[in-house]
């Protein structure tokens, strides 16, 4: 049985090391007729259009999605309306520095107040909200998600809403209130938000997040189970369209349930799996190994 799981690991390695050698073309050839496409909608249809483009250059590698991103800045600059500029902008505040990072929400969101549209504010809202929690000022994170929370209510987003929701479990966590944090991450189970981020990596994170709970409950096998699940749903559903994201997620699975075998004191499962991000860890490289959501 061992032999076999072993065999279909293999598989899996050669699976991402020829996406990993495919992607970069593939990925900088559709995102150019994406931005080719940009240019030539009227102003209405650009702003629904630069959110399809973002979403996909998130599913880059980070170098490849930053040098695109600063593309897509370089030709939303020039069009006569600031909304996908300013929409780039924002996410382009994910990259560099934390300082960096700093600079360019606020040089956003100074745009954004400027520009005066409630979608773009909550968007802003939730950017700063992440900066905040990275430099652990969580009262402002806090601040920033509920005001991006309560315009994408008062806009009716409620799959948006879901994103500020999940950011506020995730600063109840990192300050210690697991209890509500939790209730916040159940709610989301329920209520999923947008399928297509549901799908692609929100219900991995918030399963991750459970265990990850549970593990500073010191309920090692609970977290374990929930690390385990994620992974397994992630093979389930993911197995055959994975891209670079999901790839990283393996490695961050193998990680955690290593951490998680070496609580229960299983060393021998614990090498098992740590064996397996070795592995996958050197197609990725991913480096963070940060175990915060």
């Amino acid at each position: 049985m061992k032999s076999k799981t072993h065999n279909l690991f293999i598989l899996l390695v050669l699976f991402i090391f020829i996406i990993f050698q495919k992607a970069p073309y593939s990925q900088s050839e559709k995102i150019e007729n994406l931005f080719n496409n940009l240019e030539g909608l009227d102003k209405a249809a650009q702003r629904d259009y630069i959110e399809k483009i973002l979403n996909k250059i998130g599913d880059e590698d980070i170098n490849i999605a930053k040098k695109h991103t600063e593309q897509l800045l370089k030709i939303t600059s020039g069009f006569g309306d600031l909304y996908c500029y300013i929409m780039t902008l924002i996410f382009y505040s994910r990259y560099g520095s934390l300082n960096e990072k700093m600079e360019v929400c606020y040089s956003a969101h100074n745009l954004v107040m400027d520009y005066g549209d409630d979608y773009l504010t909550a968007n802003s809202f939730d950017a700063l909200a992440e900066k905040y929690q990275l430099k652990e000022q969580y009262d402002s994170a806090l601040i920033c998600v509920l005001k991006s929370r309560d315009l994408f209510n008062g806009l009716g987003l409620k799959e948006k809403e879901v994103t500020s929701i999940h950011k506020m479990a995730d600063i109840f966590y990192h300050t210690g209130l697991y209890d509500k944090a939790e209730k916040l991450y159940r709610e989301i189970m329920i209520i999923k938000g947008d399928n297509k981020a549901w799908n692609e990596w929100r219900k991995y994170v918030i399963t991750n997040n459970l265990g990850l709970i549970e593990n500073k409950r010191m309920n090692y096998n609970k977290a374990f189970e929930y690390f385990q699940t994620a992974l397994n749903n992630l093979f389930a559903e993911r197995i055959f369209v994975l891209n670079n994201g999901d790839s990283v997620r393996m490695v961050n699975s193998y990680l955690l349930l290593t951490d998680a075998s070496i609580n229960k004191n299983n060393i021998n499962q614990a090498k098992d799996y740590l064996e397996k991000l070795i592995a996958l860890n050197a197609i990725v490289r991913w480096t963070s190994y940060n175990k915060s959501m």
